[in-house]
């Protein structure tokens, strides 16, 4: 379904799509639902991770971790930008992982 997606609707906009579905799901999961709820929640997450790696997953085999290869394939498309790429780059490297570090909620 990903490749599909890929070629419909391009790559940037699949890659936006696989995260917001992660976005979603992890709110869901941080308000503390009932297992059931919490069950289909990690299958929106498994569904935008396939969405985020699936594409190039023979080629980022070799990972050894799942949010690595992600991290991988979000480098590469934005280093294929043509305008302000190292700026783009760098906000992105400076929002992957930092922003939600502040968001955690702590533990009482």
């Amino acid at each position: 379904m990903n490749i599909w997606l890929n070629d419909r609707y391009g790559f940037g906009k699949v890659m936006v799509l696989g995260a917001a579905a992660q976005l979603v799901s992890y709110g869901v999961v941080l308000a503390v639902p009932p297992f059931s709820v919490l069950i289909c929640a990690y299958a929106i997450t498994g569904f935008g991770l396939a969405l985020q790696v699936g594409p190039l997953s023979p080629i980022l085999a070799p990972c050894s971790h799942l949010s690595r290869c992600q991290a991988a394939q979000g480098n590469g498309f934005v280093g294929s930008l043509q305008r302000d790429m190292s700026t783009k780059l760098g906000i992105m490297h400076a929002a992957y992982g930092k922003l939600f570090i502040v968001l955690v909620p702590l533990p009482k």
